[in-house]
């Protein structure tokens, strides 16, 4: 009976608009095999439409609820993750309710392979929907991560302006706990963090900068940093 009522309440929604195409949104333009991505689109023009026709005295609230079930019309999410790695497409998605088509666009993603768990650096660039991003992907041993005095971690990161014209913006972080291989008994525990900057460039930038290990902060002794253009 619930899931009627929701479909009913949807459909009405649907009713009154004619095809539209929706921007699909992703949380993570670089994720790896096994991450988990929240894929997203808005509604919000369904609720605007049917705002527009309720009567005089009578407001649409979001979230709404019947029966405990939330049926806000502002955002769908859902969770995906990749098996593979390589060029991965989402969408275009299409639906039909009540004899009233609703699609999306798609996004493009560069699937990273998975990264092995053991003691390691990964540093790579990407560009997605016109942005730049550096990500920084790192394990360690769990009893190298003791806080220094100086109040910084052992991790490594990107100085934050790097060069003339050159600001990297931090837009999310990323930390959990990694388990070593089975085989390898002697392991220690390791802790894994992803630093994700978006690059952005100003006017007084010269059009090529070139990342290598002297812009870090915290860089291993032994780690190996193949330089990165960004133009």
């Amino acid at each position: 009976m619930k899931k009627a009522i929701i479909l009913i309440f949807l459909s009405v929604a649907l009713a009154t608009s004619a095809q539209e195409t929706i921007k699909l949104k992703v949380d993570n333009p670089a994720p790896r095999v096994g991450d988990a991505v929240k894929i997203s689109f808005s509604l919000q023009f369904l609720s605007d439409r049917l705002a527009n026709q309720l009567n005089k005295g009578v407001e649409l609230v979001a979230p709404s609820y019947v029966y405990g079930d939330s049926i806000a019309l502002s955002d769908f999410q859902r969770n995906v993750t990749f098996e593979y790695s390589g060029r991965q497409v989402l969408g275009p998605f299409r639906f039909n309710i009540n004899g009233k088509e609703i699609g999306t666009d798609s996004i493009v993603l560069e699937v990273g392979e998975k990264l092995p768990i053991k003691e390691s650096i990964s540093v790579r660039y990407v560009e997605f929907s016109e942005k730049k991003y550096l990500i920084v992907e790192q394990y360690i041993p769990e009893n190298k991560q003791a806080i220094k005095n100086t109040g910084s971690d052992e991790f490594a990161e990107i100085m934050e302006k790097p060069a003339k014209g050159v600001l990297l913006k931090m837009e999310s972080l990323t930390r959990r706990s990694g388990t070593p291989n089975v085989e390898e008994k002697t392991s220690p525990a390791l802790i894994y963090i992803s630093r994700r900057y978006e690059v952005v460039l100003g006017e007084d930038f010269d059009g090529t900068f070139l990342l290598s290990s002297k812009y870090f902060i915290n860089l291993p002794e032994d780690a190996v940093i193949t330089p990165i253009e960004i133009n």
